[in-house]
């Protein structure tokens, strides 16, 4: 006879290979929820197996149908479906009506996801003498060319605008197998881009904005919240760091090791600085200004149809005047 190890509740229970988890669970008082009592129609018996997987039987047709919707890991299993063949550890999930609730709006959200991306993370640091009291729509005007400048950039090399609250904007290139290439480049482009955005800004008589980035591949867990997801992890962490830290070297964009390290090759490297962090000690990081292969200038857009339909129309209209 087998045993199950059972958490949190610290109970070392017998399984017999005829039983499934749910059984064992139930048959000892371990509170565990069942609210399709056990035909694997729901997921509130879902249990994490944090040892001996190999020993679980397979999953069945219905609980495979319902770990592919709610893009469950092999290690998620829903313990009215799955027996043992020998010593398991499991860790319960769903403890009470609470968390009924949140398993329950996981069929439409997914459970999230845990694993290893780029992101970038980049701050609009100046822009600070916009009157906004007297001349809100020159910010306006001026915000707009900027964002589209970031939209343009990050929509080119497959990234997805996560977040932009204020002034800080968070880029994930989570569509890729290794996005460190195509955040490095979107950095790239849009500092080059930001130059003629500058230029514009000087004439209408406002000062240059200042843009700092910061990019970093790690893990990342993203936590479903009402439609949107919450994120956590070195990822984001190290790139909002890396991002301050570029503010205070007066550097543009700065890229960490776990970046540079595949790229090196293809990398123009201004210099090499450390940021010192208790956590992690010295890191190194990199201030790249430039590819060695860069890419080709992308087309300029053509004017959208209806824009060219208005233009159209004003050429004609002094003409249908007189």
């Amino acid at each position: 006879m087998a045993t199950l190890h059972c958490l949190p509740d610290r109970q070392d229970l017998p399984i017999e290979s005829t039983e499934t988890i749910l059984e064992v669970l139930q048959s000892h008082d371990v509170p565990v929820q069942h609210v399709c009592n056990g035909n694997g129609e729901c997921s509130t018996c879902r249990i994490v197996v944090e040892s001996g997987l190999e020993k679980c039987t397979p999953r069945s047709r219905k609980e495979e149908q319902l770990a592919k919707k709610l893009g469950f890991p092999p290690n998620i299993r829903l313990s009215c479906q799955t027996g043992t063949t020998g010593d398991v550890t499991i860790r319960r999930l769903v403890i009470d009506q609470e968390d009924i609730a949140i398993a329950d709006s996981q069929f439409d959200t997914g459970i999230g996801e845990y694993r290893e991306q780029t992101v970038l993370v980049m701050t609009l640091r100046g822009g600070s003498d916009f009157d906004l009291s007297r001349f809100p729509y020159d910010a306006l005007y001026v915000l707009n060319r900027f964002y589209r400048m970031i939209d343009r950039a990050v929509t080119r090399y497959q990234g997805r605008l996560s977040s932009a609250l204020g002034n800080k904007i968070v880029v994930l290139f989570d569509r890729l197998p290794d996005g460190r290439s195509s955040a490095l480049r979107t950095g790239l482009a849009i500092l080059h881009d930001l130059q003629k955005l500058d230029a514009l800004l000087e004439n209408l008589g406002y000062a240059p904005l200042q843009l700092t980035m910061g990019i970093h591949h790690g893990p990342l867990l993203r936590v479903p919240v009402g439609s949107d997801c919450a994120l956590l992890g070195d990822a984001l962490g190290l790139a909002n760091r890396i991002d301050s830290f570029a503010a205070e070297q007066a550097i543009n964009l700065l890229i960490s090791e776990a970046v540079y390290q595949p790229l090196a090759s293809e990398t123009v490297v201004a210099r090499r600085v450390e940021m010192s962090l208790p956590k992690y000690g010295a890191l190194p990081l990199y201030e790249i200004t430039a590819l060695t292969t860069p890419d080709a200038e992308p087309e300029p857009p053509g004017l959208p149809q209806r824009m060219q339909n208005l233009l159209q129309r004003f050429r004609l209209w002094p003409a249908k005047r007189r």
